[in-house]
């Protein structure tokens, strides 16, 4: 560890024999098939807060440091008078997750000091393990929690552990003075784009984006270059672009499923044309070849009173929030994304949960329950979201219990994973259909497919540079838009149905 580590408290010698003691726990927990030991047999409360002291410490979110934890064939941890082996924590940081899962955990040990030593353990059982390097674009935003003094250093750090030894990197890294980290992440667009004749690296602006976080420590980025020293948690999955499918992008699912890939069904809202864009000289403008699908009408806390107290016959209802329940999960039964949900798919669940919210919302989880009253009156073809779950009716042949939560639990996991995870939100189209949109989508913007993008993009109007004639766009992020995910919309357009145009990004 660092040298401002290394002052000798004592309490370092506690938590390194707490992590002892949970690698002997893991060990008892893979041979044996007994119920979780009781929280207090595993340390004191000091010894926790100790741990917690530990993992806390500046070291496990260097960016730098990550090749100390990755690289090395051994790794001993030390801290005070004591040591621990690399695998040995990693063991003990594994009981730590299965632990903090009991809510007996929660006053224990918070997940922000243990969460940036458990992604470096994820980290180091790809690395241990891969037979491929995975995208620098992945490492990167799953290394988002990592902090550099230089901004640039976000993605430098990274090229020894993205590539293989015998291939050249996108870029070369510049530490000159007049080269801004500004000027570094636009580069790496640049060098992305040619790489893999894909503009997928623009879905990741919704989530890296320090426009929207009130930070500009880069200096001013166009909107279509990802922010990467925005400081978002880690994800597996950070954007619908990181289907299992895209290999340009690629994502940290469980090394046990990395071949899954091969049977999947991804997204292609571009079908298979390759980019067609330009770069102003002077990199701030981005100039690309599209089509606009769609404008948001309406957005959660909104509604139309003209369109409520409609006929609406039942089975219309259930046609209506099956597509609802398909658009919240992103058409997807797993958080990787990797197949496609069923019809019906965890349609009563969600019935179940919208009408407990309702009539009984203490038996529902609380995330659950305020993302219905921000939603009930927002109107989706003529209709209240409220009012469509209380006509819809309950599919016997996917019946659940109501009353019985746990069972909706693979929902509500798929639920978390988009709205909070990936930051969307639901929101109604002009056109009259649903979609999941970045959370800081506005009405009037367009949704719009862009050549060589697997994931429609949200664009909002910009002032026009210069008093010019042409529009000008910002782009707000991904989003999911049923119909259109799998080339329909480059379909029509190529057949004459629909128009080309240039969309010009700033």
């Amino acid at each position: 560890m660092g040298e401002e580590d290394e002052t000798f408290t004592g309490r370092g010698d506690d938590a390194i024999e707490l992590l002892h003691e949970l690698h002997d726990y893991h060990h008892e927990m893979k041979t044996t098939k007994s119920e979780p030991r009781a929280l207090e047999t595993l340390g004191n409360f000091l010894t926790w807060k100790a741990l917690e002291e530990l993992l806390s410490r500046p070291w496990w979110t260097r960016v730098w440091t990550l090749q100390e934890y990755l690289v090395p064939s051994n790794f001993t941890f030390w801290c005070d008078r004591s040591y621990i082996s690399r695998e040995s924590l990693n063991k003990a940081l594994y009981v730590v997750y299965k632990l903090t899962k009991l809510s007996v955990q929660g006053n224990r040990l918070s997940a922000k000091s243990w969460y940036p030593a458990w992604s470096r353990r994820r980290l180091r059982h790809w690395y241990r393990k891969r037979s491929d390097a995975l995208p620098l674009v992945a490492l990167i935003s799953y290394g988002s929690e990592s902090k550099a003094t230089d901004p640039k250093d976000r993605i430098y750090s990274m090229f020894n552990l993205a590539k293989k030894d015998d291939e050249p990197s996108l870029i070369k890294p510049n530490y000159k003075k007049d080269f801004k980290a500004s000027d570094a992440y636009i580069d790496f667009f640049k060098a992305f784009v040619k790489e893999h004749d894909s503009l997928d690296i623009m879905c990741f602006v919704h989530i890296f984006n320090q426009r929207c976080r009130g930070s500009k420590s880069v200096g001013d980025l166009p909107s279509w270059v990802p922010d990467w020293t925005a400081q978002v948690a880690a994800s597996v999955m950070p954007v619908m672009a990181s289907q299992a499918s895209n290999p340009s992008i690629g994502n940290f699912r469980p090394f046990r499923r990395r071949n899954e890939h091969q049977s999947v069904q991804g997204y292609a809202a571009s079908g298979h044309h390759p980019p067609r864009y330009t770069i102003s000289n002077d990199k701030k403008i981005l100039t690309c070849i599209g089509t606009v699908v769609d404008v948001v009408q309406s957005i959660a806390g909104t509604r139309n009173e003209s369109c409520l107290n409609l006929p609406l016959s039942r089975t219309t209802a259930s046609i209506i929030l099956d597509e609802i329940t398909r658009t919240l999960l992103l058409d997807r039964e797993d958080k990787y994304l990797n197949h496609p949900s069923s019809p019906g798919q965890f349609y009563n669940d969600f019935r179940a949960l919208c009408r407990a919210a309702e009539r009984n919302p203490e038996s529902i989880p609380d995330s659950f329950f305020h993302w219905f009253r921000s939603n009930q009156d927002l109107v989706i073809l003529g209709h209240s979201l409220k009012e469509i779950c209380r006509r819809s009716l309950k599919r016997p042949a996917f019946a659940s219990p109501p009353t019985d939560i746990s069972t909706q639990r693979r929902f509500l996991d798929r639920f978390e994973d988009t709205t909070e995870g990936m930051m969307k939100m639901l929101v109604t189209t002009t056109s009259g259909w649903v979609g999941m949109a970045p959370k800081r989508s506005q009405q009037e913007d367009k949704i719009c497919v862009i050549l060589g993008c697997s994931i429609p993009l949200v664009l909002r109007k910009r002032a026009t540079p210069n008093g010019g004639k042409k529009e000008y766009y910002e782009v707000v992020g991904e989003c999911y838009l049923s119909g259109v995910m799998a080339g329909e919309v480059v379909e029509q357009a190529d057949a004459g149905y629909l128009k080309y145009e240039e969309l010009c990004l700033l």
